[in-house]
């Protein structure tokens, strides 16, 4: 028998609630299984960002917009650049190109994370 509060939260909740979050859900899952299966590293840096929008979606969805905008912004897209970014370093290192890092890299990637940093802290 389901507790006082379990009957409370399911009964506000309407069947289209009930079907977008099993169908979150199974997205979440089957993104996962995608990334972690992709056979090459750009198709999955691409799964993992459109899981991380989802889980962002998910934490939105359980009432938690803090952990849902700490995941959008951090989780998603500044890993998910990172991400793409060291896949460019890489595959041109592959091919043979130079690939030194200049003297305005370095600096604007670490301002870009201390001010994605301090923006959050802020929100």
């Amino acid at each position: 028998m389901p507790s006082n509060a379990t009957r409370t939260i399911l009964g506000t909740m309407t069947t289209p609630d009930i079907w977008f979050d099993m169908l979150l859900a199974l997205l979440i899952v089957a993104l996962a299984w995608r990334a972690l299966r992709a056979p090459r590293l750009y198709p999955a840096a691409i799964l993992f960002i459109a899981f991380g929008l989802s889980m962002a979606l998910a934490w939105a969805r359980l009432a938690a917009p803090d952990v849902a905008l700490a995941e959008a912004a951090i989780g998603t897209g500044l890993l998910g650049i990172l991400l793409i970014d060291s896949l460019r370093v890489f595959t041109e290192r592959k091919s043979g190109e130079d690939t030194k890092t200049t003297a305005f890299q370095a600096p604007a990637a670490t301002a870009a994370v201390v001010l994605a940093t301090a923006v959050l802290g802020i929100l």
